[in-house]
């Protein structure tokens, strides 16, 4: 059968969590804290802020982005579920 959504992708690392909304999650969190890394040291340049007042900056983003990304990606799954007759199709086309 096919993946249900994106995040199923993680079983083929070893990852087992139950359902779709759980992997959403880690994978949310995940992608922002790698985003994270990578925007600190930009943001402390650019604005001039210490690391403290940059690092609190740059979480607050990262949280309103987070939330916004998961509803969304939630809600793209529900208003577009992969059926397993249609996700077995298109593999074999």
């Amino acid at each position: 059968m096919g993946e249900r959504c994106a995040a199923d992708r993680l079983g083929r690392l070893g990852l087992s969590l139950e359902g779709c909304y759980e992997r959403d999650c880690l994978h949310a969190v995940l992608f922002e804290g790698g985003l994270l890394m990578l925007t600190l040291p930009v943001l402390m340049v650019w604005t001039g802020l210490e690391w403290w007042p940059a690092l609190l900056a740059d979480v607050a983003v990262a949280l309103a982005y987070t939330v916004y990304a998961f509803l969304f990606n939630l809600g793209y799954d529900r208003l577009f579920p992969i059926s397993g007759v249609g996700a077995a199709a298109a593999l074999e086309k």
